[in-house]
């Protein structure tokens, strides 16, 4: 994980980045998928909602890893972005959300579970600023997997921008 924000702080193109994470040293291709926000998405509230474009149907017993690279923004340096995921029942589900809270720090959160909060003390505000969120998946049912997100700080807005994606990698 600590590579991949090291090249995303280098500032490599959406697919220079693509490339290093999918055949890392070498590996194995296995099947891919690119999810991407194709524009702004914005909300207000303290509930979870689906982040619009970060969508993805899985398959019960499949294997799944994902990886994706938001930038985020929030209507003040006090309102932190809140980010989880969201799907059908699973056998196992492990996951890192890596958010950055300014230009030099990060809120590291280990998940487990859906819809769980990952709460960094702060945001920058007006200040576009990066989120990884990587893990692993295997569900024991069929359905949707989402990315999802929420403000901190109801009525105070937090917005996911257009370029944010994810890769999925069926195993």
């Amino acid at each position: 994980m600590i590579r991949w924000i090291a090249l995303l702080c280098l500032g490599l193109s959406s697919s220079a980045l693509a490339q290093t994470l999918v055949y890392p040293g070498g590996g194995p291709r296995r099947t891919a998928d690119v999810l991407r926000v194709t524009a702004d998405v914005s909300q207000s509230t303290v509930v979870f909602a689906d982040v619009t474009g970060l969508t993805f149907v899985v398959t019960s017993g499949a294997t799944y890893s994902f990886a994706c690279f938001l930038t985020y923004t929030t209507a003040v340096s006090t309102t932190a972005l809140e980010l989880s995921l969201n799907g059908p029942a699973t056998t196992a589900l492990d996951y890192e959300v890596l958010t950055a809270t300014a230009a030099t720090t990060i809120h590291n959160a280990v998940q487990t579970a859906y819809d769980t909060v990952t709460t960094p003390a702060t945001s920058g505000g007006a200040t576009r600023l990066r989120v990884a969120l990587s893990g692993s998946l295997i569900p024991s049912a069929a359905g949707t997997l989402a990315v999802r997100y929420r403000s901190e700080v109801g009525t105070s807005a937090v917005t996911i921008l257009r370029g944010s994606w994810c890769q999925i990698h069926t195993q």
